[in-house]
């Protein structure tokens, strides 16, 4: 008899649509590979059945979004439809709640929570203040109960799986999956090739985040005085300026986008010539990833830097460059060179598709998800 397995995604305060996004291709690869694993997200807005994602609506409580974020996990136990599983992968909701192990009393489904971050490290690091640690402390205490309660667990990098494990306290089942995309419906725009006297940027970052590293992006460019003009396209909010604006500084031109979507967003794509993914994760704690945007770029064959140890790539893949996790500013002279030698290389878009597709699409991904999910619902209870 098959199992049946719901993959449950928590959403408080407005939909994050980069997350929904991903939910919605984890679903459609899915659907594709035939592989039985039910979405979920459950939210405050929406209920029904929409792009291969069940929605359940919870009530926010009259005292306002401080109180129901103190009781997230009630939330989820008041899902009746998800005690029909076999097994839940839970996105991990932080255990800062009063009430944790509500979801896990009310259901006699196995529970693999989903991990991306080092929990604790990033609620320090993020807006640091009283109410951080405060919060910290609670997601220290009520995690570890939580952690020490479930089933399995899944994180995206080996070093966060490592973590998780040590806050558990205990042996249990444990997968390392790291984040995919939908390379399908992302179209190969390709980059434009450096002809040795303009070299085009993007970066991209939606927020001020720490890990970003966009102070270390911009002080490395303004450092720069060679013979190559620079032109950045800064797509997103984390610059803090006014979007439609351009900044000219010596051979650095800055144009502001602010939030691009649709057309617009592609059409500075095309006009780029490397992408800069991010720069200072070391600032939460981490030094593996598996960013997203990163993902995007090689579906799109847009050559790009970075500066962490992701999980997919090597150090010996053409078309990346690692520029360090420090807080040293980058070299643009070995960016312009990385940029030259891509000229000479003869199908290199057409070649990070097919990596892509081979390494990081959803189809791969949910594949590892199926089959962990599987081996910890037919092993011995915990």
């Amino acid at each position: 008899m098959p199992i049946r397995i719901a993959f449950v995604n928590l959403q408080l305060g407005d939909e994050l649509l980069g997350l929904t996004r991903a939910i919605i291709g984890q679903a459609r690869a899915c659907r594709e590979a035939n592989l039985p694993i039910d979405f979920w997200i459950v939210n405050s807005v929406r209920e029904g059945y929409e792009n291969g994602i069940h929605y359940a609506r919870f009530e926010t409580s009259p005292f306002g979004d401080g109180a129901t974020r103190l009781f997230k996990s009630r939330l989820l136990a008041r899902v009746a439809a998800l005690s029909g599983y076999d097994i839940v992968l839970l996105r991990y909701p932080l255990a800062i709640d009063l009430d944790p192990l509500a979801f896990r009393r009310s259901s006699r489904c196995r529970i693999v929570t989903v991990h991306h971050t080092k929990e604790i490290e990033e609620i320090l690091t993020w807006r640091p203040g009283i109410g951080s640690r405060a919060r910290g402390m609670l997601e220290r205490w009520n995690g570890r109960r939580l952690l020490s309660r479930i089933d399995g667990l899944v994180a995206v990098t080996d070093e966060i799986r490592r973590y998780e494990l040590r806050r558990a306290g205990r042996s249990l089942p444990s997968r390392t999956i790291s984040n995919g995309i939908d390379v399908s419906r992302v179209p190969l725009t390709g980059f434009v090739p450096f002809e040795g006297k303009e070299l085009k940027l993007l970066f991209i970052a939606s927020s001020h985040a720490p890990w970003h590293g966009t102070e270390r992006l911009l002080a490395s460019l303004r450092r720069y005085r060679g013979p190559v003009r620079v032109v950045l396209h800064m797509v997103g909010d984390a610059a803090g300026r006014n979007a439609g604006t351009k900044e000219v500084e010596g051979p650095l031109t800055i144009i502001n986008h602010g939030t691009l979507r649709g057309d617009a967003l592609e059409a500075v794509f095309r006009d780029s010539m490397l992408a800069v993914s991010s720069l200072t994760m070391f600032r939460i704690g981490l030094r593996e990833g598996c960013v997203l945007k990163t993902r995007e770029y090689a579906a799109r064959g847009l050559p790009f830097v970075y500066g962490y140890d992701d999980v997919d790539l090597t150090r010996d893949l053409p078309f990346c460059m690692y520029v360090g996790s420090t807080e040293s500013p980058i070299a643009i002279e070995e960016l312009i060179r990385f940029a030259s030698g891509l000229r000479e290389m003869a199908g290199v878009s057409e070649d990070m598709r097919a990596w892509a597709e081979s390494h990081v699409d959803w189809r791969v991904k949910m594949r590892t998800y199926y089959d962990f999910a599987r081996e910890v619902a037919e092993s011995s209870p915990s």
